[in-house]
């Protein structure tokens, strides 16, 4: 059974085919005389949606590819973006950056070189000693407001205190006036910098991924210093900050009882943080990222896919057969084929949140999300008593391994040091099961999810201990036990399959209906599973 980890100890090095020799700005060819592994720094910008032919690019010499100018109306001049790699140069002699390194040409031969090196993103990230990300829309003084929106959070949660204080010792409301300016100036300040471009490109979204340690620049080429103005700040920290201003938005919401109009405002900060954080938060799921994907800017529809199937350490369609073409929808195929064949656990660690196509229940689709204790889970080597997965040629998967009747699961899931969840996918399918969800324990376990999901957490949790009958027949529910993944201890993930029809001589079809994960040993599954091959739609 193979065996798969996406934790960086085993992603490859993968030496890129050119760097930029910043020095003498000139591209040159790997490998170098006498220097077979260059050190290179790395810069992620945005830069594809203001190119354009009327304008000067960038004095950069050695490539047989025109480099690509862009409007310095809207991005930056060739004179700004010289002295950012210099900045990024300034400890090493090579800079890998895109339009230097990947060829831009148009020719059949130059499209699979520039392909290949697309398909190498993840290997070519690692190698870096540094990594740097240019907000080119952002002054340094716009980037040090990250501080002060800090402050006037921490001033308007005091604010939030004093509020309820006197409304319990008088009699007049208070004037809510001055906490919501504080908040709006909050926001404010932190859109100063969140609005920056590269929070809307796809292709800097799978290079935050892949190098959360990347340190921001200004667009002056200044680094940005943290709040003690020693440590240079990078993406990873900037989304500490987002994650515990958006912890403490969620605590207003649920414990406060000021009035409508501020719990409104306070929701409304809530929800847009959220939007944010997950282009910072260290999450090593892939799966977080490619959902977000959605949200991002590329030129062509099929940069859905290439734009961030390196989060994966994928090489898909042209990356591998540059002489064919691909579709979206054929590279959407191909990668959850080799998800789900490469490694099961990580295919399978989502939620629908709309109707998955018929017949494809098992693929995750770019409108799925990851429940948040399956965020930052990383994944270990798989067992040899855990399952395998294939597609045949019918587009269906064909899930060999062992499942239990729900029935049967339902002791372990309510034991409460188990922390058992099981969530229902968004499904016309089941009937008016959409949106529900039977969930226990962690209450965060829906911190980033649809609010119309986390309405109904208390009805469904109420449905778990009566029975699901309600929702979908317990005997025709099983769950297919898929692996274990690693956060702070191990957590087990199954797939919840319902029963179709009979399609051959005792063999049903099954549908994916959701996911179940819990926290215990391998010893307390149930003995004497249902084994054999699940053929899921």
């Amino acid at each position: 059974m193979p065996q798969s980890d996406y934790a960086w100890g085993n992603v490859a090095l993968e030496m890129p085919r050119r760097l930029l020799h910043v020095p003498t700005m000139t591209s040159v060819e790997l490998p170098l005389p006498g220097d077979q592994k260059p050190i290179y720094n790395i810069l992620s910008y945005t830069w594809g949606r203001w190119r354009s032919i009327e304008y000067e690019s960038i004095n950069i010499r050695g490539t047989p590819w025109k480099i690509p100018a862009v409007d310095p109306n809207f991005a930056f001049s060739p004179k700004q973006f010289e002295n950012v790699l210099r900045r990024v140069a300034k400890e090493v002699d090579y800079v890998w950056v895109d339009i230097a390194c990947i060829n831009q040409g148009r020719n059949p031969e130059d499209i699979a070189e520039g392909m290949d090196q697309i398909g190498k993103q993840m290997g070519i990230f690692k190698g870096a000693r540094e990594a740097y990300v240019w907000l080119h829309s952002s002054s340094r003084n716009q980037l040090d407001k990250i501080d002060e929106s800090e402050e006037d959070f921490l001033e308007f949660t005091d604010m939030l205190g004093r509020l309820e204080q006197a409304r319990h010792a008088y009699a007049d409301p208070p004037d809510e006036g001055p906490a919501i300016q504080t908040l709006d100036s909050a926001m404010t300040a932190l859109r100063s910098w969140t609005s920056d471009p590269w929070f809307s490109s796809l292709w800097t979204l799978q290079e935050s991924v892949l190098r959360r340690d990347a340190i921001i620049l200004s667009c002056e080429g200044e680094i940005v210093l943290s709040a003690d103005d020693e440590t240079p700040m990078d993406l990873s920290m900037a989304g500490n900050f987002l994650l515990n201003v958006l912890k403490r938005t969620y605590r207003f919401v649920k414990t406060s009882t000021n009035s409508p109009v501020l719990l409104k405002k306070i929701s409304e900060a809530r929800d847009e943080i959220r939007s944010n954080i997950l282009a910072f938060m260290i999450c090593n799921n892939p799966n977080v990222a490619f959902g977000l994907a959605r949200h991002r800017t590329a030129k062509r529809e099929e940069d859905q896919i290439y734009g961030i199937m390196q989060v994966y350490g994928l090489r898909l369609g042209k990356t591998m057969e540059p002489d064919k073409s691909f579709t979206l929808e054929q590279l959407k195929d191909q990668l959850s084929i080799r998800l789900n064949e490469q490694s099961p656990v990580l295919a399978q660690m989502f939620v629908h949140s709309q109707t998955p196509r018929a017949g494809r229940s098992w693929q995750i689709t770019q409108q799925c999300w990851v429940p948040s204790p399956l965020i930052s889970c990383e994944l270990r080597a798989r067992e040899a008593n855990d399952c395998s997965v294939s597609i045949d040629a019918n587009m269906r998967a064909i899930i060999t391994g062992r499942a239990w009747p729900l029935a049967d699961m339902i002791p372990l899931l309510e034991d409460e040091w188990n922390w058992g969840n099981l969530i229902l996918d968004c499904n016309s399918n089941i009937g008016n099961a959409s949106w529900k969800s039977i969930e226990r324990g962690d209450p965060q376990v829906l911190a980033h999810t649809d609010r119309r999901l986390r309405e109904r957490c208390d009805e469904i949790r109420r449905a778990l201990s009566d029975s699901l009958d309600n929702i979908l027949p317990v005997e025709e529910l099983i769950l297919v036990y898929t692996g274990r993944i690693q956060d702070r201890e191990s957590v087990h993930l199954s797939l919840v399959l319902l029963r179709q029809q009979e399609f051959w001589k005792g063999s049903h079809l099954w549908v994916r209906v959701g996911i179940c994960y819990w926290r215990s040993q391998l010893d307390q599954l149930p003995p004497n599973p249902i084994g054999g091959d699940f053929c899921v739609i």
